[in-house]
């Protein structure tokens, strides 16, 4: 939403293991996966590639106007590190300013309690700071 929305009405964005790149997931996740996308999506990437595109939220990077946390886990198997990197490649390429939190201890989802503490801290911080 922060892709398509002025600050007015989505002021900050904080993704938690978010896919970016629609393409990029599916061709880098566990390949187990890749048919809830194609039902989701309704084919593969070189079926629909102006589908996948179009609700493909790195596309529109540049647009961003509001305030953006992203958070990952390095071991993350379905939303994969090769994601995270072309996060950062295309909002460093806008100069979209940007906090990030990597957990590299973490997969999809931040399940352990101190890393939890850490991120609810984090987020928490975050949003006071960006809502003002």
């Amino acid at each position: 939403m922060i892709t398509h929305y002025p600050r007015e009405i989505i002021a900050a964005a904080a993704p938690i293991c978010g896919m970016a790149d629609l393409a990029t997931d599916y061709q880098t996740t566990r390949p187990d996966l890749r048919s809830l996308t194609e039902e989701m999506m309704g084919g593969r990437p070189d079926q629909l590639p102006e589908k996948y595109f179009a609700r493909s939220p790195v596309n529109f990077f540049q647009l961003i106007q509001g305030s953006l946390f992203i958070v990952h886990g390095s071991l993350d198997p379905n939303v994969t590190p090769a994601n995270l990197h072309q996060i950062r490649e295309r909002l460093d390429a806008y100069n979209i300013p940007y906090e990030l939190l990597v957990f590299d201890d973490e997969g999809h989802g931040i399940d352990k309690p101190a890393n939890q503490e850490l991120l609810y801290s984090r987020l928490s911080d975050f949003f006071e700071r960006a809502l003002r």
